[in-house]
């Protein structure tokens, strides 16, 4: 039985990736790089000198990602759909258009997160990912109204269970509700994660995006 329906909202990324080997630091040619100054704060191509994330597995799991983004097509493993299903697991590959009607227009939200974790790097195009050489799979949880946290649950044991080295959550309730506390309903999500971090897979969490 689906629990009652709670939207959740897509916020910022909290990006961790674990060490591999590495390419110098440069800067790279990617015409938006300029403008792109979150991996700048985070030092990012200081820390390329020591790994840029070669052998890692980033699960999005978010509104899913445009497979063909000439920035991330090179990027991608095997990826999964939960919302819009007419049956309980997967009924798609994680793109931002799957799920059917249900699932409304695409969202563009989980392609920028995975841009930012690991679009192709130097190669001219869009942005520099922060960690470039790492994988994405895609994840789609939420649609064009956002979606429940049996669906986030659902998206996190799929990434755990296909190989993710990190799972990406940039998302949380919509402002104002309070039925977060009623038991049962993050409890899905509580679990899911305890299962990934049983399993050695960091599990990362937007906070403080106001």
């Amino acid at each position: 039985m689906r629990r009652p329906v709670l939207l959740l909202s897509a916020l910022a990324l909290v990006l961790a990736y674990a060490p591999a080997a590495g390419a110098d630091s440069s800067t790279p040619n990617d015409p938006l790089w300029d403008q792109q100054w979150g991996p700048k704060q985070v030092n990012a191509p200081d820390a390329w000198a020591a790994s840029t994330g070669d052998g890692t597995v980033i699960a999005v799991v978010d509104s899913g990602v445009d497979l063909t983004h000439p920035d991330l097509a090179g990027q991608l493993v095997s990826g999964a759909t939960f919302v819009g299903c007419a049956e309980d697991g997967p009924c798609g590959d994680g793109d931002w258009a799957s799920g059917g009607q249900e699932a409304g227009e695409p969202d563009p939200h989980g392609t920028h997160v995975a841009g930012i974790a690991a679009a192709a790097t130097d190669n001219g195009v869009g942005v520099a990912g922060v960690a470039p050489d790492a994988k994405i799979m895609p994840v789609k949880v939420l649609g064009e109204d956002g979606g429940t946290f049996e669906e986030v649950a659902a998206g996190i044991r799929y990434a755990t269970d296909n190989g993710a080295d990190v799972i990406n959550l940039s998302l949380g309730a919509i402002p104002g509700v309070q039925v977060l506390e009623i038991t049962g309903l993050i409890g899905d999500a509580k679990e899911a994660i305890a299962y990934a971090n049983g399993k050695g897979v960091t599990v990362v969490v937007a906070a403080g995006n106001e």
